[in-house]
């Protein structure tokens, strides 16, 4: 029995974008890999330790979001990245180690390879968004801003996905 030809080319259509996402989970799990791989073993230092002192502190996410200049003064830094970081460890009711500390900057940092796919797929094609995904996988600068529990792994994310979605606007 013949098939219609739209059936066929749905058919390639979902095989092609199964090959790009099988490129893009394998690059979301290398990014996890180095990102996570002895996330806890290094010294806080600096003003990383503020993330430390503020997460054993028996404080919410929300009093961080809405105390910020009581608990740390004036800072150039947004509350955010902070409140994430003990949203999650009350939530999952874990302890404050330094694992668990700098726990959701290397997530913010491994989901950073999914805006990253995208912009490359709008401005080449998929395969080219596969390859720029696999270049923020492996960049080492990158990863080691995600290993900090410090302010920049969430910035670059919301910044590759604003770029995605201006480059969606513009092309639109």
């Amino acid at each position: 029995m013949s098939h219609p030809a739209g059936i066929n080319r749905d058919a390639a259509l979902r095989e092609k974008w199964l090959k790009h996402g099988a490129g893009v989970l394998f690059a979301l799990l290398v990014a996890a890999c180095f990102r996570f791989h002895q996330l806890g073993a290094s010294a806080f230092r600096a003003d990383t330790i503020m993330f430390y002192d503020l997460c054993h502190r028996p404080l919410s996410a929300w009093t961080i979001m809405t105390n910020w200049m009581e608990l740390v003064g004036v800072t150039a830094q947004f509350p955010f990245p902070l409140a994430a970081a003990k949203g999650m460890i009350n939530l999952f009711h874990l302890e404050p180690t330094d694992f668990n500390i700098r726990l959701s900057s290397a997530l913010f940092g491994a989901l950073t390879v999914i805006p990253a796919f995208y912009i490359g797929n709008l401005l080449r094609g998929r395969w080219f968004g596969v390859l720029l995904a696999l270049l923020i996988a492996v960049n080492p600068f990158h990863i080691q801003l995600s290993r900090e529990a410090y302010f920049y792994a969430p910035m670059i994310l919301g910044l590759a996905m604003q770029l995605g979605a201006t480059l969606w606007i513009v092309r639109q």
